[in-house]
């Protein structure tokens, strides 16, 4: 993978685990995550308005289309998983992913991992699990870590981990397919596909929780506007870097 690629990734991360702990800090995790898509969809209809939206090839409307339905659920499970469950359990399960993507991406697209970093991929997911235990010994950690399993918080994190592993797969398909998108400017491609997926997904989530709730408060907005912005920045920021 070329460095500048590598750098993205890095930075990506950063950035994702940045919103993650804000979400996580949140009252209502659930309702934190709505605001930050709610925000996204105005601005995203403004700017999408702006540019040629008839350029996109039909099969990368499918792909984000079916983004956007996995990114439904994806942010429900995680909010979920963030209301009953401390990050420090929730997050490296959700985001243990490297440890599924290469294989089905092998199946998929006849992407090729080298032996190291089938080696790289398996040290940094027995590090993520490893920090799951607590307590000074093996014995005591590993019990902690079967009692945080056999929570509902647990169920949710591995649901989010599974929609993590299906978006990956069908993003960078979209992202295959947005390169016939030749009426868009190259640097766009990734931001277009995430704000038209954002929406989509948003939408969604929206009438879920008015479904389960009969109402959506905006009451969350006055005490965690400012979290609310740095999370929808950041989320904007991190994934469309990913895309790209």
């Amino acid at each position: 993978m070329p460095l500048d690629a590598v750098g993205l990734v890095l930075l990506s991360a950063a950035l994702h685990a940045g919103w993650n702990v804000l979400t996580k800090s949140s009252v209502d995790p659930k309702l934190f995550s709505l605001m930050t898509g709610l925000i996204t969809v105005p601005l995203a209809l403004a700017a999408l308005a702006a540019l040629p939206l008839e350029a996109i090839p039909p099969a990368a409307w499918g792909y984000m289309a079916l983004s956007g339905v996995i990114h439904t659920l994806y942010i429900y499970a995680l909010s979920a998983a963030y209301h009953g469950g401390e990050i420090s359990y929730v997050y490296p399960i959700a985001r243990s992913a490297p440890a599924f993507v290469p294989v089905l991406a092998w199946w998929a697209f006849g992407e090729a991992v080298s032996a190291p970093g089938w080696w790289g991929i398996a040290a940094v997911t027995a590090g993520l699990f490893l920090l799951q235990l607590e307590g000074p010994t093996l014995a005591q950690g590993v019990r902690g870590l079967g009692r945080f399993l056999r929570r509902p918080a647990a169920a949710w994190a591995f649901v989010t981990l599974g929609t993590v592993v299906a978006y990956s797969l069908v993003d960078k398909a979209g992202m295959v397919a947005m390169a016939g998108a030749a009426g868009l400017p190259q640097g766009l491609r990734a931001l277009v596909y995430f704000l038209i997926m954002v929406s989509i997904s948003s939408t969604l989530y929206a009438a879920v929780l008015w479904r389960q709730r009969g109402r959506i408060s905006w009451g969350i907005w006055r005490g965690e506007w400012r979290q609310i912005l740095l999370s929808t920045a950041g989320g904007l920021a991190s994934y469309s870097l990913i895309l790209h």
